[in-house]
């Protein structure tokens, strides 16, 4: 096994229970160092703690003022929503030239469906294992993803295809939408796959 994070008191006990069985991630062949990722379930638990735990003001932390939630998206045909998971994706961040290999958690403001964060766990090379966090300005609304789920439902095209896909036995699968810095801006992708009555599937 390889260590990434040599000064983990974890993995520290683990290394003097068991000295043979772990090395340094130096150590880790050039072609398996490419698929080394940030593990998606603590990206998950980290992504819990920072919605409360960014608030650096203690009056603040302590009302709750700024509470941030993990951003919601529509799922299945009732339109229902659920919090969304982790992706990962090939984006370029804010002021880097190159894409690189990401995992992205958007957050929204408590109860509110804007959006108003994106983190960010770093995948690539020397990055790996550095999250970036951009909060997003207050004054102005960006939209989350259940916004732009709703633009989406709002356009007359869009919407025609829709229930003419939804009818006679067969019915649209969406996935949930990806929020992928460009720029200074965002790009939204709605993944969504037309599943026919006989099984067949086309994007």
């Amino acid at each position: 096994m390889y260590v990434f994070a040599p000064d983990d008191p974890i993995i520290s006990a683990y290394q003097n229970l068991f000295p043979e069985l772990f090395l340094p991630n130096s150590k880790m062949p050039a072609d398996l160092r490419r698929h080394a990722r940030f593990p998606e379930m603590l990206f998950s638990v980290q992504a819990e703690i920072y919605r409360t735990y960014h608030m650096l003001d203690p009056q603040s932390f302590y009302n709750k003022e700024d509470v941030w939630e993990l951003a919601l998206h529509s799922s299945g045909q009732d339109n229902s929503s659920e919090p969304v998971t982790p992706t990962y994706v090939m984006a370029t961040l804010p002021h880097e030239t190159e894409p690189e290999f990401l995992l992205l958690m958007p957050f929204t403001p408590r109860s509110k469906n804007n959006l108003i964060g994106l983190m960010a766990a770093r995948c690539d090379g020397a990055h790996l294992g550095e999250t970036v966090v951009y909060q997003l300005s207050k004054q102005e609304l960006i939209p989350g993803p259940m916004n732009v789920a709703a633009y989406i439902n709002q356009d007359p095209n869009i919407s025609k295809d829709l229930s003419l896909w939804n009818q006679q036995g067969s019915h649209v699968l969406r996935g949930q939408i990806l929020i992928l810095p460009v720029g200074n801006t965002f790009l939204y992708v709605d993944p969504s796959t037309f599943r026919p009555t006989r099984g067949a599937c086309r994007n």
